[in-house]
């Protein structure tokens, strides 16, 4: 297995660029993934310097739905035609920290049809690479969600 950080809150390399999020590259059982997609595309960018074709990608994993971690999506799928994108439905639940900064994505249907597999349960989506997407948490201490808010319909 293989993994290069496409994107964080640091650089360690000149002529990478960094900004608050995350995402991955992933090589695994002869798939290439990509797990979570930063707040936008700069990902990319620092992909093609490392040397890493997005279009070879096969799958796009989504840890959750803040834009931080997934606000990259959109522009990757414009630019990887083939890739499959696994995450729980819940992940575009509208997403707010407090009632009025929307912090979450967008569902655009237009570039997820036929691309998106909802996840409910534990899924091995190539061999050795599973994806859990009910963890317990068991100390609420090792968390913090405060301000952090879901819309349903009116209400958050």
């Amino acid at each position: 297995m293989r993994v290069v950080t496409l994107i964080e809150n640091l650089v360690y390399k000149q002529g990478l660029v960094a900004e608050h999020g995350l995402s991955l590259y992933i090589e695994a059982s002869d798939k290439k993934i990509l797990f979570d997609t930063g707040q936008s595309g700069l990902f990319m960018q620092n992909a093609a310097i490392l040397g890493i074709d997005i279009k070879d990608i096969d799958m796009v994993i989504l840890s959750h739905g803040h834009y931080d971690h997934t606000g990259g999506l959109y522009p990757f799928l414009k630019k990887n035609t083939k890739a499959k994108v696994y995450a729980k439905n819940e992940i575009f639940t509208p997403k707010y920290h407090g009632q009025s900064r929307f912090i979450g994505i967008e569902r655009n249907e237009d570039l997820l049809k036929d691309r998106f597999v909802p996840i409910q349960e534990v899924t091995e989506v190539c061999p050795d690479v599973f994806i859990i997407p009910r963890i317990t948490i068991h100390r609420p201490s090792d968390t913090h969600f405060r301000g952090m808010l879901v819309k349903q319909g009116e209400e958050f």
